[in-house]
């Protein structure tokens, strides 16, 4: 859904249009204590700006929403999840500053060389987050990782009608429930998985 009005949340600086717009006092911990958000629409045409701005107010609303209603932060919790990714890409573990600390002497030095060996400026920030791990484990309850499961799933639904749609959603819903049930609504992030059930048992 669009903003309402043509001006809101846009600002010029020399003739290029930024999205600009004051954070809610209850989320200021988001961002840092900043009290605006400013993020560059990388563009001087005032349609495309428009469209933009758009797009990047309905990403943030949605993320808003979302914190208020669990307390977790998508956003922070998409930037971990990439930066996860992106030790993979160089093979190795994503590991938290405490981890690293624990670990061998040798691996580290060897993320850094990695990082060391990387000449674009950006790509080498993104490895440095990624292996050096400078990007804090968000909280994610087993409650939420529900939803993020049915976000990622709606392919399984395909061609099913209202009423085995429902039936689809509700059984893996009481799942759920009884679980946390059992366990209590742990952040997913935090829990060990057995060896013998992630496959790495021997």
């Amino acid at each position: 859904m669009g903003v309402n009005c043509k001006d809101k949340y846009l600002k010029w600086i020399k003739g290029h249009a930024y999205y600009y717009r004051r954070v809610p006092k209850d989320l200021l911990s988001l961002y840092g204590g900043r009290p605006f958000i400013q993020q560059s629409l990388d563009t001087s045409n005032l349609l495309q700006a428009l469209l933009r701005r758009d797009g990047i107010n309905e990403a943030i609303e949605e993320a808003w929403e979302k914190f208020r209603k669990t307390g977790c932060d998508p956003v922070a919790r998409n930037r971990f999840e990439a930066a996860v990714a992106h030790a993979r890409q160089y093979g190795f573990d994503y590991k938290t500053l405490p981890e690293l600390d624990a670990a061998p002497v040798s691996e580290l030095v060897e993320r850094l060389n990695v990082v060391d060996e990387i000449k674009s400026p950006a790509q080498k920030i993104e490895a440095a987050e990624a292996l050096l791990g400078t990007v804090e484990k968000p909280e994610l309850p087993l409650s939420e990782a529900f939803e993020i499961y049915w976000e990622n799933t709606r392919d399984k639904i395909r061609g099913k009608n209202e009423s085995q749609t429902r039936i689809w959603t509700h059984a893996r819903k009481r799942c759920v429930r009884k679980f946390i049930k059992v366990i209590g609504d742990k952040d997913i992030y935090q829990m060990v998985i057995p060896p013998i059930i992630s496959g790495t048992h021997k």
